[in-house]
C-alpha cells in the first residue's frame, strides 16, 4: 500500500510540475511547438526503452492500437496540449490548471448525452463542489482581468480533454494503456516535429535545452509509468485520491517558483475542486471494500486502469 501510494504521489508531483516547466520554457524563449515537439519525441524514446526493458527486448502492439492512436493523437492529444501550453502564454499556471480541473462537469454532461449516465448522490455533490470551484476560479480570472485569449485557450483545452476521456472510455476497454500511450506519444511527436522541424533543436540555448528535456521527462515519460505502476498496486480508487495532489503542487509551485500570486479565491476554488475529485472515489473505495474486503480492492480496481492522463 505504501509503495503504491508513493508511486501515485510521485506521478502527481510530476504532473503538477508540468505547467511550471512549460511556462518556464516559454519564458526562456521556446515556442509552444518547440516544447511539444521535444516533449512527445523524448517521451516516446524513453517510454520505448522502458517497455523494451519490461518486455525483455520485445514490444507487442496490435495494429488496432496503432490505428486508434493515429486517430486520437491529432484530434485530442495534440490539440488539447497545444491549447493548454498556449494558455500559459497569457494566464498564470495556477489559473490554467484550475480551469482544466473543471473537466468533471463537462465529462458528466457528455456521459449523460452519449452513454445515458445516471449520477448518484455522491456524484451530484461532487459536481456541485467542482461547480463551486469553477465559480471561484472564474470570478478570480474576471477580477484579475485575465486576457481573453488565455481563458479561451484554457477552456478549450478543458473541453477537448473532457471529450478525450469519453473516447478513451471506449478505447481502453480493450487496449493496453501503456502500449496505447506509446503510440500516442509517437504520433504526437511526429506531428509536432513535422510542424516545427527537428532542426530547430540545433538553435536552442543551454537553458532552452534544459526546459525542453524536462518537458519530455517529468510530466510525460516519468509521470505516466509511475501512475500506471501505482494503480496496479493500490487500484484506481486510491490512486485518484492521491492524484488530487497534482493540483496542489501546481498552485504551490506557481507561487514559489514563478512568483505568481495565489489569491484566496484560487485557494477556495482549489479546495472545492479537490473535494469534488476525492468524494466519488471515497464512495467507490467503500464499495470495493464492502465487496472484496480491505485487501481485495486492489484486485478489483486494477481492472480499471483509469483514463490516459497525458496532457
Amino acid at each position: 500500500m505504501v509503495r503504491g501510494a508513493a508511486l501515485v504521489v510521485g506521478s502527481a508531483i510530476c504532473y503538477g510540475m508540468g505547467p511550471i516547466i512549460f511556462k518556464s520554457g516559454l519564458a526562456a524563449g521556446l515556442a509552444p511547438f518547440d516544447l511539444l515537439m521535444c516533449r512527445f519525441c523524448l517521451a516516446a524514446i524513453l517510454l520505448t526503452a522502458f517497455l523494451l526493458i519490461r518486455g525483455r527486448g520485445r514490444i507487442a502492439i496490435p495494429r488496432r492500437t496503432m490505428l486508434r492512436a493515429v486517430v486520437a493523437a491529432p484530434v485530442f492529444n495534440c490539440s488539447q496540449t497545444f491549447l493548454f501550453v498556449t494558455a500559459l502564454k497569457y494566464i498564470p499556471a495556477s489559473t490554467n490548471s484550475l480551469i482544466l480541473y473543471v473537466y468533471p462537469l463537462a465529462v458528466a454532461v457528455l456521459s449523460r448525452l452519449f452513454f445515458g449516465f445516471q449520477a448518484g448522490r455522491e456524484f451530484v455533490i461532487s459536481l456541485l463542489l467542482v461547480l463551486a470551484g469553477s465559480v471561484f476560479v472564474s470570478f478570480d480570472a474576471f477580477f484579475q482581468a485575465a486576457p481573453l485569449p488565455g481563458i479561451a485557450a484554457s477552456v478549450g483545452a478543458m473541453l477537448v480533454f473532457s471529450a478525450n476521456l469519453i473516447v478513451l472510455q471506449r478505447f481502453l476497454r480493450t487496449e493496453d494503456p501503456m502500449a496505447f500511450t506509446l503510440c500516442v506519444f509517437v504520433v504526437a511527436g511526429a506531428i509536432f516535429a513535422a510542424v516545427r522541424g527537428p532542426a530547430a533543436v540545433l538553435s536552442y540555448t543551454p537553458e532552452q535545452v534544459v526546459w525542453a528535456a524536462l518537458a519530455g521527462i517529468v510530466p510525460t515519460a516519468l509521470a505516466v509509468p509511475l501512475l500506471y505502476a501505482g494503480v496496479a498496486r493500490i487500484g484506481s480508487a486510491y490512486a485518484s485520491i492521491f492524484s488530487s495532489l497534482e493540483l496542489v503542487v501546481t498552485v504551490a509551485l506557481s507561487g514559489l517558483v514563478l512568483g505568481e500570486a495565489v489569491s484566496w479565491r484560487q485557494a477556495a476554488g482549489m479546495g472545492c475542486i479537490i473535494g469534488g475529485l476525492v468524494l466519488p472515489n471515497l464512495a467507490l473505495l467503500r464499495t470495493y471494500r464492502a465487496v472484496h474486503g480491505p485487501r481485495g480492492s486492489k484486485k478489483a480496481a486494477s481492472d480499471d486502469m483509469g483514463p490516459d492522463r497525458e496532457r
